[in-house]
């Protein structure tokens, strides 16, 4: 009688007691169980390699006989500020080298990447009169 009174005490459900007295129903919602998530792997797409894009567009401008400080003070920074009106935009990096700069712009993965080349294409566009003259055409990947 002491148990009894220990077990009306503790009262809630008990997942053992349940198992032990319906083993039946237990294996039942145990198949169900496996049988649902098989299904689910089987129908769950997974690639090697996923097509994955990243919002990156990369300007490369040649100024042939320029050292690196004169790339990115007469091209780079002048890219960096027009970039950075841009919508979308988290980071803008810039690699200048001997005769070249290159202008990294990152924008968010919810931005539309052609959208975005083509807010770069005008902003260079539109750039381009302040660059120095015997600089070559910039390259917009």
């Amino acid at each position: 009688m002491n148990s009894n009174n220990n077990n009306k005490k503790q009262g809630g459900f008990s997942f053992a007691k349940l198992s032990i007295n319906r083993p039946i129903f237990i294996t039942c919602i145990v198949l169900m169980t496996m049988i649902t998530g098989y299904i689910s792997m089987k129908n769950l797409p997974v690639d090697l390699f996923p097509d994955v894009t990243f919002p990156v567009v990369t300007v490369t401008t040649p100024y042939p006989g320029a050292g690196p400080r004169e790339t990115e003070m007469l091209i780079s920074k002048i890219f960096e500020e027009e970039f950075a009106t841009i919508s979308g935009v988290k980071t803008i990096r810039s690699i200048n080298q001997e005769g070249v700069s290159i202008v990294v712009t990152e924008f968010n993965f919810s931005t539309d990447i052609k959208y975005a080349e083509q807010q770069i294409r005008d902003k260079v566009s539109s750039a381009r009169a302040d660059l120095p003259d015997d600089v070559e055409e910039p390259t917009i990947r």
